[in-house]
C-alpha cells in the first residue's frame, strides 16, 4: 500500500448514527397518529367554518346589491 493511501486511510474512519428503534414502543406511535388526524381534523373544520362565513358575507353583499 503507497504512503499516500494509508494517510487516507488514517484520516477516516466509520460512521455510526444512533439507533432510534426502541425508543418509541407502539402506543406512542398510535398516540402521535391520533394526534396528527386531530390536529388535521381540526384545521379543516376551521377552513369550512371560515369558507361558511365568506359564503355568507358574500350571499348578504349580493342580496343588498341586488
Amino acid at each position: 500500500m503507497s504512503s499516500d493511501a494509508q494517510s487516507a486511510r488514517s484520516n477516516f474512519s466509520i460512521v455510526t448514527f444512533p439507533s432510534l428503534q426502541g425508543e418509541w414502543d407502539e402506543g406512542d406511535g398510535a398516540s402521535r397518529a391520533r394526534g396528527h388526524a386531530a390536529g388535521y381534523t381540526a384545521g379543516l373544520r376551521a377552513a369550512a367554518a371560515d369558507v361558511d362565513a365568506r359564503i355568507a358575507r358574500l350571499d348578504a353583499e349580493q342580496a343588498a346589491a341586488v
